[in-house]
């Protein structure tokens, strides 16, 4: 028998994001109040230092429209018309975007 849960979150040892998440440490937006429930939220990017969107399951791509829901809560948390850079330089395989105001 395995221990690992179907409902359960992918996240992988020895991941920055994935890290971050299971501590729930620098998360400066969630959209929901259980992360749990959340596709995304919004860090601070430890190595950057700045803030960035991240999916909450390790993931190295998005499904289609999922980019555009990531978008929406990014202007949502900064309250501005920003874009999103996807920069796979720090962690190549866990989805994430910066946010760049326009």
């Amino acid at each position: 028998m395995s221990n690992i849960s179907i409902d359960s979150l992918i996240r992988v040892k020895g991941c920055p994001y994935c890290e971050l998440l299971e501590r729930k440490e620098n998360i400066v937006y969630q959209p929901r109040k259980n992360l749990e429930d959340c596709s995304f939220v919004i860090v601070i990017c430890p190595k950057e230092k700045r803030e960035v969107v991240i999916a909450t399951e390790h993931l190295p791509s998005l499904a289609r429209g999922l980019d555009k829901l990531a978008l929406f809560h990014a202007r949502k948390y900064k309250q501005s018309n920003v874009s999103l850079r996807v920069d796979r330089r720090y962690v190549s395989d866990h989805w994430h975007a910066y946010i760049e105001l326009i």
